[in-house]
């Protein structure tokens, strides 16, 4: 509504309030003038009405001295002739009658003489009654002059008589008429009725104020009255005691009467008090009616909906307002009603239960009006409640929609999907405060004895088991992407180890079996290694096992696939061991044919080079010769002997490989028969020489056995001394054989031959031989080079086992530097993964690798440990040095052992090092990768929440954008979470940029875009919420400025709501209510300024609605303005009508006293008794005293009058 409509429908209803009251206008002037014009006639008649009197007066008063005049002087006359005076018992009394009479006659003298002025002053002024007037004069004079002549003796006495008798008529005449007055006056004051409503009592008030104003006006009556008949008293009046007597009662009836005037004005003032208390009391009765049939109206509408609930409050806040704005007129009523009470009021009783009753009913109202507003607080939780319930279950079926899917079976980027479920519990986690505040806020409803406490429940608990189906899903989804997660590393591993059983079972295919002992032996190593491998492999096959068996008693979601694969693997592994037992066992074969092959080569070659001993046709030429052959031969045919054992050690070396079923069982058998013939060749030959020898030994016995036997030490000690060191293991090997095969020739030759040349000895000493110095020196020189041979098989054993074992230190050496160059190989392998996973899959594999390292570790630990020891043997004191040219072995190979040490060690520590930059670098492509995945989600999250801010839906109205704000602050909660996300990634990409700067760049791209991402979403989101917040605010605005002019308006239609007015009651009764409805709007008047206020900041904060604002901040303004005006107007029309009903009372109280004094004034009699007259004539100065008393009502009546017209300004003229 506009200014414009708002004035037009102020000047409709002024022109309805004119038509109504023109005619009370019309009917003002009416009754004024007939007022005035009956007012102007009234005082016409009443001087004509005193003219009257007065002429009527006069005459009767001369009449009437005229007849005392005559009747006084025949008293007078009889008393003057009269001589009872003559009496002497009454002398003294008749003197003073008499004297009294000449007093009195004297005194009448200027009363006659007035008299008789008066009565020609009647007849000169044409008097109606002229001519009795001059008979009366006539007869007057004649008997005056009578009296005269016969009272000069009596004359003082009667005229003394005549005026006592005059004074005591008069009083008791004036006691007669005011006793009449007092008792009439008792009687109207004492049959008065109390009044039944205000304006009645008012008028019984006014009423008897107007009779108080009478009784003032005849005080100055009864007062002259006492004081006259005081002072006949005060002068002896013979009839004193009745004059005291009517002294008494008339003053006792004076008192009389002002007590009842009191008594009845007390009466009537409370009649008046109780009226004004009904009034109220009726009142406040019908507004507490009226709110309660409000209440019982809308006691069951709770509201459906919190739009409906507020809605509900504002109005109960309107009607609370109005409540407490009774507030204060219920405590006006009874601080009334306890005034009347304590004043004694006569319906002291009544007036307590009227207000104990309304007090009542204002506390029930009270308390309907607080159970309401706790009923609508409760609703209005309720609907809170609900709303929120309602959010959080949206909330939470939109993630149960995540939390249920089953994307955990698909095994791609499983370890990006576990780190968007950790986001995804930790937006669950942060939200379980909702959860949280919505259980709080249901207890404590609970708690406070809500009437929806079962419903709250109800929602409660299905909120609870969605929540809690939402945790459990969500925990579920964890657990099974841990559990695909584990999966995935459980076949990853199970893939590595496969592969790994596919390169063993490669290797295990190859049918090398070695050429040579060393190569055998070689080949056995190595599959000793990976017999190690093999079994290391084992813990690790066990450990997957297990943790796929747990898997699968958890109850793994993909259990049957995992139970498959852990089957296969332990299949595959268990698999293993028999072609690795047979590999072993064919190595072993071939390591036994290897070493029977060279048993049998050392054997064949003993034989060989023994065969051209054992068919020497050389047999001696001289006894010593044939001694020392058959010696020789003997020795030979020992270490024959000796060889036996060797020869059928590999016999059955080859039965039993033959027996085995060696694959080499031919070759073994034929190479075992061609040696068994070498043998048998050899010892036939060693028979034929020994039988050729005997027989040389035959015819030369006495050779020296010592030259002999020294002989042979020689050619061992340089067959010891010149055999060289063995140019590999073998040689070596076949060499330590051959010395010992010396050593055990020599160990014989000591035994045998040179104890033979002992005991011969020592038989030539014992008998005394004369040689026997030369022979024992002889034999000491013998076993001195027997000894020093053996200290040289002793030295050369040392040297050929250092030399074997330096021989396996080089072939250790060999071997581990081949591991070590195979584990360099793969440790450079420069792959460092696609992604994360596959990363992670190369750097399981890789510590796979790692984990087999120390086994390596312990294979070069051992070789450096042979070569200390070989290095130990350097620092022996045995030990010689040799020359520059011909070095000892020993010291010629400790340069060589050291540097392949420290080759070795090279290797060992170069692997190490490769290790562990491999190690290093796969961590840190892993944590690029993991980073890079890392950006690539958050970028994917902050995308997806960027396409949830792109929307422009801001609401339709207050509840939608609170709703969209709460939404929103969900949203914002969510991202606590990315946002820990973006701050991890950010000090990660700091950490990163410092530990691999020569991926800063990249890194630092990739979180400035990140960066940059979030900055965006940030700002995204807080102009999304600004927006929202400026919808709310604005929505907010609108609906309190529609409930406001909604109010106004309809304040504007109760302000002019035309109630009857019939009287002075219901016009102050609808002032009263107008200034009611001033007071609600005044209490209205902070919620306006306050939402003007709030319209005028928002325009000044730059609101995008700004015209909206204003036109709305205008019609507010508008609607305020018109509101009050009309207002204004109204009291204007309602407070001239207050005036006109006053003045329709004052009018009709006016008009009923004149009514009632018209028949007083319409009286033509004039009566002609001069007592009468005078009696008329008091009451008529009594009537004129009242009727000054009453002019000035009738000017405030007229000045009234013209004031109800002044203010109706055009309305009248």
């Amino acid at each position: 509504m506009n200014r414009a409509t708002s004035t037009t429908s102020a000047a409709a209803a002024a022109e309805k309030v004119d038509s109504k009251e023109v005619n009370s206008l019309e009917t003002i002037l009416q009754c004024r003038q007939a007022a005035l014009d009956r007012w102007e006639t009234l005082k016409k008649q009443a001087a004509s009405r005193r003219a009257l009197l007065e002429d009527s007066y006069r005459l009767q008063v001369f009449k009437k001295d005229e007849r005392d005049m005559i009747s006084w002087i025949n008293e007078k006359m009889e008393f003057a002739i009269d001589e009872s005076y003559k009496d002497p018992t009454n002398l003294q009394a008749q003197l003073r009658k008499q004297q009294a009479f000449d007093a009195e006659l004297a005194a009448k003298q200027t009363e006659y003489a007035n008299l008789r002025q008066m009565g020609k002053e009647l007849v000169a002024a044409n008097h109606y009654s002229a001519d009795e007037l001059q008979e009366s004069l006539r007869h007057l004079e004649e008997t005056w002059r009578h009296l005269h002549d016969k009272s000069n003796e009596r004359g003082r006495k009667l005229e003394e008589t005549l005026r006592l008798s005059q004074a005591l008529e008069k009083f008791v005449n004036d006691f007669r008429d005011l006793m009449s007055w007092i008792r009439e006056t008792s009687e109207q004051i004492s049959s008065a009725e109390l009044a039944k409503d205000v304006p009645g009592a008012e008028a019984l008030v006014q009423r008897h104020q107007e009779m108080r104003s009478e009784i003032e006006t005849r005080k100055g009556g009864i007062s002259g009255a006492l004081a006259f008949g005081e002072n006949l008293v005060d002068t002896d009046h013979y009839a004193k005691d009745e004059i005291s007597t009517n002294i008494r009662t008339l003053d006792d009836e004076r008192t009389k009467l002002d007590e009842l005037w009191k008594a009845r004005r007390h009466e009537f003032l409370q009649c008046l008090e109780l009226q004004k208390f009904e009034r109220d009391a009726s009142a406040a009765e019908k507004w507490t009616a009226a709110r309660e049939l409000f209440l019982s109206g809308c006691e069951d509408d709770l509201g459906d909906s919190l739009d409906t609930v507020e809605a509900l409050q504002k109005k109960h806040d309107d009607f609370e307002k109005s409540l407490a704005a009774q507030e204060e007129k219920i405590t006006s009523l009874t601080e009334f009603a306890r005034r009347l009470v304590s004043d004694d009021h006569y319906a002291s009783e009544h007036v307590q239960s009227v207000c104990d009753g309304v007090l009542e009913r204002r506390r029930a109202l009270v308390e309907r009006s607080a159970l309401r507003r706790v009923m609508l607080d409760q609703s209005y939780q309720k609907q809170c409640f609900d709303r929120d319930v309602d959010e959080v279950e949206a909330w939470i079926a939109e993630k149960m929609q995540i939390a249920a899917d089953d994307s955990y079976r698909d095994p791609t980027n499983i370890q990006g999907k576990i780190q968007m479920q950790q986001a995804f519990e930790s937006e669950v986690t942060a939200n379980r405060s909702q959860v949280d505040r919505v259980a709080a806020t249901a207890m404590e409803l609970n708690e406070s004895d809500h009437y929806a406490a079962d419903h709250i429940t109800q929602r409660l608990e299905s909120l609870s088991e969605n929540w809690d189906t939402l945790v459990a899903s969500t925990k579920t989804k964890s657990e099974r992407l841990t559990e695909a997660l584990k999966g995935q590393q459980l076949k990853r591993a199970v893939d590595d180890v496969v592969a790994w059983i596919e390169t063993v079972e490669s290797q295990l295919e190859t049918d090398e079996q070695g050429k040579d002992l060393p190569t055998v032996t070689a080949l056995l190593k190595r599959h000793q290694l990976l017999e190690m491998n093999v079994t290391s492999y084992n813990e690790r096959v066990e450990a997957l096992l297990e943790e796929g068996n747990l898997l699968i008693e958890q109850d793994h979601f993909n259990k049957d696939e995992i139970e498959k694969h852990c089957h296969a693997l332990l299949q595959r592994y268990e698999a293993l061991s028999q072609p690795v037992a047979a590999r072993h066992d064919v190595l072993q074969s071939s390591l036994v044919l290897q070493q029977y092959l060279r048993d049998a080569a050392g054997v064949e070659a003993w034989i060989h080079e023994r065969i051209p001993i054992a068919s020497s046709t050389d047999y001696g030429s001289h006894l010593t010769g044939v001694q020392s052959l058959q010696k020789k031969h003997q020795v030979f045919t020992t270490e024959l002997t000796g060889h036996e054992q060797r020869v059928g050690a590999v016999g059955v070396t080859a039965r039993t490989l033959c027996d085995d079923g060696h694959t080499a069982s031919s070759q073994i058998t034929e190479r075992w028969e061609g040696l068994q013939r070498s043998w048998t060749s050899l010892k036939e030959l060693s028979q034929m020489r020994a039988e050729k020898l005997d027989q040389s030994l035959q015819s030369q016995q006495y050779y020296a056995d010592a030259n002999e036997a020294e002989s042979w030490v020689e050619d061992n000690r340089v067959q010891v001394a010149s055999g060289g060191m063995g140019k590999d293991e073998d040689s070596t090997q076949n060499l330590i054989r051959r010395l010992g095969s010396t050593d055990s020739s020599v160990q014989q030759f000591e035994k045998d031959t040179l104890g033979q040349l002992r005991e011969e000895c020592n038989l030539m000493q014992t008998k005394s031989h004369f040689d026997a110095h030369n022979v024992s020196t002889r034999q000491e020189q013998l076993q001195a080079k027997l000894d020093d041979l053996k200290n040289l098989i002793k030295t050369r054993d040392r040297d050929l086992n250092f030399q074997l074992e330096l021989h396996r230190f080089y072939r250790e050496a060999d071997t581990v530097e081949d591991w070590i160059g195979e584990q360099l190989s793969i440790a450079n392998n420069e792959d460092l993964g696609r992604d994360v996973e596959h990363c992670q899959r190369v750097r399981d594999k890789f510590e796979t690798f790692a984990q087999t390292l120390p086994n390596g570790k312990e294979r070069v630990t051992s070789c450096v440990d042979a070569g200390n020891k070989l290095l130990d043997a350097e620092s022996r004191d045995d030990i010689p040095l040799g020359d520059a040219v011909n070095p000892h072995p020993v010291v010629e190979a400790t340069n060589e052992i050291r540097a392949r040490q420290q080759q070795l060690a090279d290797a060992w520590n170069e692997l190490q090092t490769i290790v562990e930059e491999r190690s290093a670098q796969l961590e840190g492509a892993l944590q690029i990768h993991a980073f890079n995945r890392d950006i690539e989600e958050v970028l994917g999250r902050v995308t997806e929440k960027e396409g949830l801010l792109m929307t422009d839906d801001v609401g339709r109205d207050a509840s939608s954008a609170e709703a969209l704000m709460r939404r929103h602050e969900t949203f914002e909660r969510d991202l606590v979470a990315l946002e820990n996300r973006v701050e991890d990634i950010t000090k990660n990409a700091d950490l990163l940029s410092q530990v691999y700067e020569e991926n800063a760049e990249g890194i630092a791209e990739q979180q400035a875009t990140v960066i940059e991402a979030w900055e965006q979403l940030t700002a995204s989101c807080s102009a999304r919420k600004q927006r929202l917040n400026d919808s709310l605010e604005l929505h907010r605005f609108l609906s309190d400025t529609r409930d406001l002019v909604s109010w106004m308006r309809d304040m504007h239609s109760l302000v002019g709501t035309n109630e009857p007015i019939r009287d002075v009651a219901s016009a102050e009764a609808a002032l009263k209510l107008h200034f009611d409805h001033k007071a609600e709007i005044e209490a209205r008047s902070s919620k306006v300024t306050a939402v003007a206020n709030f319209g005028k900041l928002l325009i000044e904060r730059g609101h995008p609605a700004n015209s909206q604002i204003s036109e709305k901040l205008i019609l507010l303004e508008t609607e305020k303005v018109d509101l009050m005006k009309f207002w204004e107007n109204r009291k204007v029309v309602l407070q001239w009508t207050l005036d006109l009903q006053q003045f329709d009372r004052d009018a009709s109280l006016v008009d009923a006293w004149m009514t009632s004094r018209e028949t007083f004034l319409s009286s033509d009699d004039v009566d002609e008794n001069l007592a009468k007259v005078d009696d008329w004539l008091e009451k008529h100065e009594n009537f004129e005293k009242a009727l000054a008393a009453q002019e000035e009502k009738v000017k405030t009546l007229d000045e009234h009058a013209k004031k109800l017209l002044a203010g109706q300004g055009g309305w009248v003229n």
